[in-house]
């Protein structure tokens, strides 16, 4: 498990950044700083090796900028703005020193999608084990050793109801990342993990993540498969599943919708909440409110310090100028990616981006392992 580089070079190096790896996919919230301790304990190992990359700026530019440069306009900006307050603006950015880990990976070979495979893997099967456990009233949800831990721990929803789309819900924080795992099985054939994938992004209970992974396995057999064949087969047998499951999906559509229907109208209020928020002061629109600021919420008739809405709440935080160095950090590998062999991984990096209209997933560890893989791919595999 924990040889997840190429080369199969057994060292220190390859161990820290597969724990590290593994714990930014398993600790969203990260309660006991793992993730945090393991990226500094990383870089710091390879400083010489960082240094030497970055002060190459002419060829190492685009990291410089998106792992140095812009943090640091974001940590002063948001000091500044809000007279202080420098230890919230650190911890609000520090993610963008996972970039720095490009330069690591080069050096090592190492494998980063593999690592995200075996430790997504793992969780799927935690997460089919949990509902099976139940189902098959071997261990109770609600008294599961998992199913607290996940829970104490602030890493997991879980439950069961009869306006899930599938009874249960059994959500962990980084499950958006399912969806990479399904198109890496995919990609890689490995058709049982897919299955298992495609099982836990079932029961995660999720309306987005249920809704883009269908989609995705779709767009994947069409436009990405060169197998014309294989694909000609998929859309038969999706055709069939459609055919025979369309009323019964449809029906715990609705269900589902109804029932998160309050959620969905307080969603609605984040954008003119957060608007009127910037109009008390023109100089917001430009630098943001700052990281940790506060704003009063029209739907949750409360002061709160952050929304659902990632864009709109990165706009409230950060300002347009961030918003345009941000745009740009998210669009710039996408030509070049397409027109490679690895082009599947657009797939789900669209689906985190999509997601984030609706969850909070665009500026933090989780997203930002999702960066890294796509960046690891246009600088370290495309671009070298």
């Amino acid at each position: 498990m924990i040889l997840t580089f190429r080369n199969k070079r057994f060292s220190l190096n390859s161990v820290l950044l597969t724990l590290l790896v593994w714990s930014i996919a398993c600790f969203a919230y990260d309660k006991y700083n793992i993730k945090i301790f393991l990226l500094f304990i990383t870089l710091a190992y390879n400083l010489e090796t960082i240094i030497n990359e970055v002060i190459d700026f002419r060829r190492n530019k685009i990291i410089d900028i998106f792992a140095i440069i812009f943090p640091m306009y974001l940590i002063i900006s948001s000091a500044l703005i809000r007279g202080g307050f420098l230890v919230d603006a650190i911890k609000g950015v520090y993610v963008c020193f996972f970039l720095l880990l490009v330069f690591v990976f080069k050096k090592e070979n190492f494998d980063i999608c593999e690592a995200v495979y075996q430790i997504m893997s793992f969780l799927a099967i935690v997460v089919v084990f949990i509902g099976l456990a139940d189902m098959l009233k071997f261990i109770d949800l609600y008294t599961n050793p998992l199913v607290v831990f996940l829970e104490n721990i602030n890493e997991g929803m879980i439950s069961r109801s009869d306006n899930a789309i599938f009874y249960y819900v059994i959500f962990i924080k980084t499950s958006p990342f399912f969806i990479f795992n399904l198109l890496y099985c995919l990609e890689k054939k490995r058709y049982y993990m897919a299955v298992i994938s495609v099982w836990a992004i079932m029961w995660t209970g999720t309306r987005a993540i249920i809704y883009l992974s269908l989609i995705l396995i779709v767009v994947y057999y069409i436009f990405i498969v060169n197998n014309k064949s294989r694909s000609l087969i998929f859309v038969w047998i999706a055709a069939i599943i459609v055919t025979l499951g369309y009323e019964f999906f449809i029906n715990k559509v609705e269900l589902i919708n109804f029932a998160k229907n309050e959620g969905d109208n307080v969603r609605t209020l984040i954008i003119p909440s957060i608007i009127n928020a910037l109009n008390k002061n023109k100089i917001y629109w430009i630098f943001g409110m700052g990281i940790g600021s506060k704003y009063y919420s029209l739907g949750r008739h409360a002061y709160l310090y952050g929304e659902e809405i990632a864009y709109i709440e990165f706009l409230r935080s950060f300002g347009l100028i961030a918003c345009v160095f941000l745009f740009i950090f998210l669009v710039l590998p996408i030509k070049r990616i397409f027109k490679s062999n690895y082009r599947w991984v657009l797939l789900p990096y669209f689906a985190f981006l999509i997601n984030s209209t609706v969850d909070p997933f665009l500026f933090t560890s989780t997203s930002f392992l999702m960066y890294l893989i796509v960046y690891d791919i246009y600088i370290n595999k495309i671009k070298s």
